[in-house]
């Protein structure tokens, strides 16, 4: 790629949140390379997330160790430390054979893989994998912190990916829900109202302020 479409790039890249210089250190400052390691984390989702449930299922802890280790160094190596920071602590509790705690963390460290991988397709343009065991998310009652996160970072990935109707949609589905009393229609009206008339750099900003003050 020329230094035009590098530049670019590592433009969208570093809007997802991931440390692109990190990524270059990786490859040696070569961006054609980091865009081939960047396809290959997509590509190999699907099948590094069906290893690590068969390991879950199993509840063979030495297994779902070593593939959360490996998550967390393909993570590493494109620069998606929040994410390489997710599955390390899903690696140190199955280290530590904590049954009840790689449980709980599974669908949250699957739910923020599905959401970078996607997003990552939508910036390579290339075909998104559908990762099985994604978390479900309501679509009405009272939700707690992370579950309305969750809501916000699955319609973030799809604007990443400049998925309009698709973020409409995660939102759509959700409107009903209510966090600390109020509906999602209400918190997030001016999102829709931004995406309605593609204004999708309004609506990711908003957004993402939203999951920042979530904490998220």
């Amino acid at each position: 790629m020329d230094a035009r479409q590098s530049s670019d790039l590592l433009g969208r890249l570093g809007a997802l949140g991931l440390d692109t210089e990190a990524g270059l250190r990786y490859t040696a400052g070569d961006a054609d390379l980091y865009h081939m390691v960047l396809a290959s984390f997509v590509r190999d989702s699907t099948a590094r997330n069906e290893r690590l449930a068969q390991a879950l299922a199993a509840q063979d802890w030495d297994t779902y160790r070593i593939q959360a280790h490996a998550l967390k160094g393909a993570a590493r190596t494109i620069g998606a430390n929040a994410l390489a920071d997710v599955a390390f602590g899903q690696e140190c509790a199955s280290r530590e054979q904590r049954a009840d705690a790689v449980v709980a963390g599974h669908l949250p460290m699957i739910d923020a893989y599905a959401t970078l991988v996607r997003a990552l397709a939508g910036v390579l343009g290339i075909e998104a994998p559908v990762l099985q065991a994604e978390e479900e998310l309501p679509s009405s009652g009272e939700l707690d912190a992370a579950t309305y996160a969750a809501v916000l970072r699955k319609a973030c990935a799809h604007m990443d990916a400049f998925e309009v109707e698709e973020a409409r949609d995660t939102l759509r589905s959700a409107e009903k829900c209510t966090y600390e009393g109020r509906t999602l229609a209400e918190l997030c009206a001016t999102i829709q109202g931004d995406l309605e008339t593609f204004e999708v750099d309004a609506a990711l900003a908003k957004t993402r302020r939203l999951m920042d003050e979530l904490g998220a």
